[in-house]
């Protein structure tokens, strides 16, 4: 697939156990390739993502980025994220960031794995990882 407008791929996957976004081509958008999960309530997501093969250049926000949000007692996520063989350059934040922030007893566990990928002169970090708990 190949986009090239102000829109992106952008997924909201609170119900999509298992994504592959592979072989795309993302330029000059306000982001890159995003994936987020919102998780409350005591629900609970479980959740497998490729990113694979995809050139992403000149967009405003992170190349690829994948953020959690996990809140209230009972409420959590289990994620792995593969990003491999991708081009991801001169796009406005990070080239790769991973983002999970949990509270009020919410839990967030997601294993991370990069290979291959070119990552260039981006904004941001060529690849960022960063976790934040509050509350009990």
């Amino acid at each position: 697939m190949r986009i090239a407008s102000r829109l992106a791929i952008i997924v909201g996957l609170a119900l999509l156990p298992t994504v592959v976004l592979a072989g795309n081509t993302v330029t000059n958008s306000g982001s890159g390739i995003s994936i987020s999960n919102n998780v409350s309530g005591g629900g609970t997501v479980t959740q497998n993502i490729s990113v694979s093969g995809n050139t992403v250049q000149n967009n405003g926000g992170a190349g690829i980025s994948v953020n959690n949000s996990v809140s209230g007692a009972g409420s959590s996520l289990g994620q792995t994220v593969n990003a491999t063989n991708n081009t991801v350059s001169d796009n406005g934040g990070a080239g790769i960031s991973v983002s999970n922030s949990a509270d009020s007893g919410g839990t967030s566990t997601t294993s991370v794995t990069t290979s291959g990928n070119t990552v260039t002169n981006n904004g941001g970090g060529g690849v960022s990882v960063s976790n934040t708990a509050t509350g009990t």
